[in-house]
């Protein structure tokens, strides 16, 4: 009997999890963020590093706009996983970003509207970050817009993107 569970472990896909994460996050109100507590053992005057996100993910935002590919570089930890439609795999390096900026500009973005900004804690060090986003114009009019998951993980040097799950296609 336990042999045949391993075969059909095996057989399950390899992104599986990734995939159903991507299904969920697709439907608009399938998650809700729960109320953030403090980290576990951390009292009213120790600074949690998890009020500094909405702050992070700004600063995403802000280089993402501008096209700083150094300052985007610096929020990550490679290597990440990135499941988008287009398959899950793992990126070593800038060249995923660089040719997103660059298809980007081909189209004409100006920036992002961000709607249903949610956090929620993920262990002493993890957050996820789940945002429903548009892309405009210069003109204000509408490019393309999905959600997108963004997975941190905290280190000495501050939160770092670690995964991103979303379902744009270019």
């Amino acid at each position: 009997m336990r042999d045949q569970r391993v075969k059909r472990v095996r057989r399950f896909p390899r992104h599986a999890a990734a995939l159903a994460m991507l299904v969920l996050l697709s439907r608009p109100g399938a998650i809700t963020a729960a109320p953030i507590s403090p980290a576990p053992g951390a009292t009213m005057a120790e600074h949690d590093p998890f009020d500094d996100i909405d702050a992070f993910y700004q600063a995403y935002g802000k280089a993402f706009t501008a096209a700083d590919v150094a300052a985007i570089d610096a929020m990550f930890e490679y290597p990440y996983l990135l499941t988008n439609a287009e398959g899950s795999r793992q990126v070593d390096d800038m060249g995923f970003y660089r040719s997103l900026l660059e298809h980007l500009k081909t189209v004409g973005f100006a920036g992002s509207r961000i709607s249903n900004f949610q956090k929620v804690r993920m262990g002493r060090d993890g957050a996820i970050i789940i945002v429903d986003y548009m892309r405009l114009r210069a003109d204000g009019s509408e490019l393309n817009g999905n959600r997108a998951a963004y997975l941190l993980r905290h280190r000495a040097d501050g939160w770092k993107l670690v995964g991103i799950i979303d379902g744009y296609r270019k």
